[in-house]
């Protein structure tokens, strides 16, 4: 058996690792990894219509565990957002089932939005959840 002093490292492999990078919020747990994944997208919300900025998020949420707005802002407060999107409005989150430009927001805050959501993304796999950029 080779005494780990003695072994070799080819350097030049060590080059093509340099290029593996990742950010706290791209590294999955296995148990994030069992989540259903949403789209955050931000938009700015002083343009009509709303213009949807740079960049984007996949959040994994675990649908049986979101009961209430809190939970969603929660996910999304947890991560690391696009240094373009800036301050974002707190308390203001929507989704959309769609992702046209005029595809309606509908309010997480208003009643029974949870439910319609969870509903919603069960059924459909291309909603998106909006939060929006804060005045400056």
């Amino acid at each position: 058996m080779a005494n780990l002093s003695e072994v070799a490292i080819d350097e030049s492999k060590l080059s093509d690792l340099s290029e593996v990078t990742a950010t706290q919020s791209e590294i999955l747990t296995p148990i994030e990894q069992a989540k259903t994944f949403i789209t955050l997208v931000c938009f700015d919300r002083f343009e009509k219509p709303h213009k949807k900025l740079d960049g984007a998020l996949a959040i994994p949420y675990d649908l049986d565990s979101v009961k209430s707005f809190g939970d969603v802002e929660e996910n999304i407060l947890s991560r690391t957002l696009p240094e373009q999107w800036g301050m974002i409005k707190l308390g203001h989150i929507c989704y959309q089932t769609s992702k046209t430009m005029k595809a309606d927001h509908y309010d997480l805050k208003s009643d029974g939005a949870i439910i319609a959501f969870i509903s919603e993304i069960k059924c459909k796999k291309n909603l998106q959840l909006c939060v929006y950029q804060e005045n400056d």
